[in-house]
């Protein structure tokens, strides 16, 4: 009997994973009470990135999904938002491609005391909530 295994395109060992799940509209809610909150939760570049979305609609479900997407990093990183801002994680692609998570200031120097090499994340949302899965992995030394 042969065994099937998956190619291990990024490699690594699993490290930690992190998962979260947002209201859509308690994030709308929020951001209708306080639109400053916006420019605490996503990056310039992100905002620029929704800016784009053709719905408002749309734009509120991927908002929701990056702020999950980076909740879920945080659980990653073993720390909250009380030592690594949501500014200081960023998450390009999405909407059709594959989400890359970039690590800023103290998220960065966070995962190299880890030893996280890459972070792999997975963003999904419907009409009411979007939710993530984040997974930190280190480089096996066997493909360096």
């Amino acid at each position: 009997m042969s065994e099937f295994v998956l190619p291990d395109h990024r490699g690594g060992h699993v490290l930690a994973t992190g998962i979260d799940i947002v209201s859509v509209e308690r994030v709308a809610a929020s951001l209708a009470r306080r639109p400053s909150l916006e420019a605490r939760l996503l990056t310039d570049t992100e905002r620029a990135v929704l800016d784009d979305v053709s719905s408002a609609s749309s734009r509120m479900k991927s908002i929701a999904a990056r702020i999950a997407g980076k909740e879920a990093v945080m659980k990653c990183l073993g720390r909250g938002f009380d030592h690594v801002s949501f500014l200081e994680i960023e998450i390009h692609g999405g909407r059709g491609s594959q989400p890359d998570v970039r690590l800023l200031r103290r998220g960065e120097r966070r995962a190299q005391a880890l030893g996280i090499d890459d972070i792999m994340l997975s963003l999904t949302h419907d009409d009411t909530h979007a939710a993530a899965v984040a997974i930190a992995t280190k480089a096996c030394p066997c493909k360096q």
